[in-house]
């Protein structure tokens, strides 16, 4: 309950991709943003089955990540640090590993 989601919509016929947030609760609410039928009963089962999958996840619990998994994660977030401070001195080997 209460947590938030975020539903990626991919391009479908002449409608535009969109990402909708929506709070899990009682009830999950968020729009469309379309009039057309045939366009709402696609991201209508776009979004029950992200949904489930979301749920699914939830009732798994927390899983415990393979070393590849880590490797891939540290490498993003390395991606992200040199990014923001781009020509900025990053460290020496020893401040990553500490990270």
């Amino acid at each position: 309950m209460n947590r938030r989601v975020l539903i990626q919509f991919p391009e479908f016929m002449f409608s535009r991709p969109f990402i909708a947030t929506a709070t899990i609760g009682a009830e999950i609410k968020f729009s469309l943003r379309t009039r057309d039928d045939d366009v709402a009963r696609f991201w209508t089962s776009v979004a029950l089955a992200e949904l489930n999958k979301v749920f699914a996840t939830i009732r798994a619990g927390p899983q415990p990540l393979t070393h590849k998994q880590l490797l891939g994660l540290s490498r993003a977030i390395h991606e992200l640090y040199v990014e923001a401070f781009q020509d900025d001195d990053h460290g020496s080997n020893d401040v990553w590993i500490a990270h």
